[in-house]
């Protein structure tokens, strides 16, 4: 068909009324589904002298195309002077739309630089854990030769431990024998303390014995001198 700026118009009007750059990105089914949207209201419309026959990839390339003439005509007004000129009312559409689709996209621009940061961040602490369950493993690996090392000399370690358990026991006999030999001094201190003790008793007894024959021998003595004197007197 051929385009009329009354057909640019109406293209401008229905993209502001679908809100096409508000929250869908560029490429999606949304989008897809947005123009499809506008072409169905555009060939709805009756007052017009050549009507819209037109689908959702015609109305897309031909907001394109005026979109990318817009943005060239900005530009070249910005160089040649700081004055702004006056605008028709697609070029005032235009103008719009442009702001909103390019704020969009910059929005959209930082999202994906936000996630791209943190999907850099997750691959960064993905591959730091790769790294440290590598170095665990490496350090795995050096136990488990060290362990192995230390049992391929494990008879050393046998001899080692069978000299100790020789020197304990020689230890303990020598402990041993002079727990016997105190043992044995000390009953030969006992025997012998018995032995004194006993002596003792057994010169007490007979002292006790000698006394007492003394002490008999003196009474028979007194006995006898009595009995002389009672012969004895007159």
């Amino acid at each position: 068909m051929v385009w009329t700026e009354k057909h640019d118009m109406l293209l401008c009007r229905e993209i502001i009324t679908a809100d096409l750059f508000t929250d869908i990105k560029k490429g999606t089914a949304r989008r897809s589904a947005k123009w499809a949207a506008i072409a169905e209201a555009l060939v709805a419309v009756k007052d017009i002298d050549v009507p819209f026959r037109v689908d959702k990839r015609a109305v897309r390339d031909r907001y394109n195309l005026l979109a990318e003439r817009m943005r060239i005509k900005i530009k070249n007004e910005e160089k040649a002077s700081s004055i702004s000129p006056t605008r028709s009312e697609v070029e005032e559409a235009l103008e719009y739309l442009i702001e909103k689709e390019d704020a969009f996209d910059e929005i959209h621009k930082n999202n994906m630089n936000r996630k791209d940061d943190v999907a850099e961040r997750e691959k960064a602490e993905e591959l730091r854990n790769v790294a440290m369950e590598s170095l665990g493993t490496t350090k795995r690996r050096k136990e488990d030769e060290k362990e192995n090392s230390l049992d391929c000399k494990q008879p050393k370690r046998r001899r080692s431990a069978g000299s100790e358990t020789m020197a304990y026991l020689r230890k303990k006999s020598k402990k041993e024998r002079q727990g016997r030999a105190e043992e044995i001094e000390l009953r030969k201190a006992q025997l012998e303390l018995e032995q004194k003790n006993e002596m003792m008793f057994c010169k007490c007894c007979n002292n006790s014995n000698n006394n007492k024959s003394k002490l008999l021998q003196c009474c028979s003595s007194n006995n006898s001198n009595s009995n002389n004197s009672r012969l004895n007197f007159p």
